[in-house]
């Protein structure tokens, strides 16, 4: 793996503060380690267009900045924790709906605490994911996702990952007994099968779209910044079309 580069202000190519701070009302409640404390203080530059946040750490404050405009939207303050490691202590939000569109006190603590797990740490962040997703579809009052949101998000994502290259390390190698050629594969005939049939999935695929969860929440932590970038694009389809698999909905190794 790519050991991560040192981000700070003055790296990113724009930086603007946040003009309309906010407290949040709601925290992470998680207790990261030290080690991870230290990576999270290296900050996360975006690799491509496609990503949208860049972190950087000043002190023991986490600025969480979109990365095409360079806005701030989030400041989190970090505490060290009486029997070790780390919490965020307080918040602000940016308030300004020119600048961020805010939805509620628990999607900005869901939003925080994903950035951080997901981009910077390069963790599964299964049921982050799946609760970001479960609060979207609870603005409209509805249990699941809108079927045209869902379609149209998926849509997006796959149009986005069509146009992005294969990792060429990850051709003809296995990771973590993973072969990530196939992988791929294997979510993209899912994919392109639920679209051309307007979101339905047969139960063949839909079995294997499972396993390919699965597989893909194996292999993220373990690959460099752009490789785990694309593969949780299909991570993302997967749980967007079949929600999140049984193993994760358990195992608390995959609850941050």
């Amino acid at each position: 793996m790519i050991e991560p580069s040192l981000v700070t202000r003055s790296s990113l190519r724009q930086v603007f503060p946040i003009v309309a701070p906010m407290s949040m009302a709601e925290l992470p409640t998680r207790t990261w380690s030290d080690e991870q404390w230290e990576r999270i203080k290296l900050g996360y530059a975006a690799c491509d267009m496609d990503e949208k946040w860049e972190v950087f750490v000043e002190d023991q404050v986490v600025f969480l900045h979109r990365s095409w405009t360079g806005n701030g939207v989030f400041e989190a303050s970090f505490s060290p924790v009486g029997g070790g490691g780390w919490q965020i202590s307080a918040a602000t939000v940016e308030s300004d709906p020119s600048r961020y569109r805010r939805s509620s006190d628990r999607y900005d603590r869901v939003m925080v605490e994903l950035v951080l797990s997901a981009i910077v740490l390069g963790e599964p962040a299964v049921d982050l994911r799946a609760e970001l997703v479960a609060l979207t579809s609870q603005e409209s009052g509805r249990t699941d996702l809108p079927a045209g949101e869902q379609f149209a998000a998926v849509a997006d994502l796959w149009e986005t990952h069509l146009q992005a290259p294969f990792p060429s390390r990850l051709r003809g190698t296995e990771v973590a007994g993973v072969d990530v050629v196939m992988l791929d594969a294997d979510v993209a005939g899912c994919v392109s099968s639920w679209l051309q049939n307007r979101g339905s999935l047969d139960a063949q695929r839909s079995r294997v779209l499972a396993s390919c969860q699965e597989q893909v929440i194996r292999i993220i932590p373990v690959l460099a910044d752009q490789e785990a970038a694309y593969c949780r694009r299909l991570h993302d389809m997967a749980v967007l079309i079949a929600g999140k698999p049984e193993a994760a909905r358990t195992d608390p190794k995959t609850s941050v």
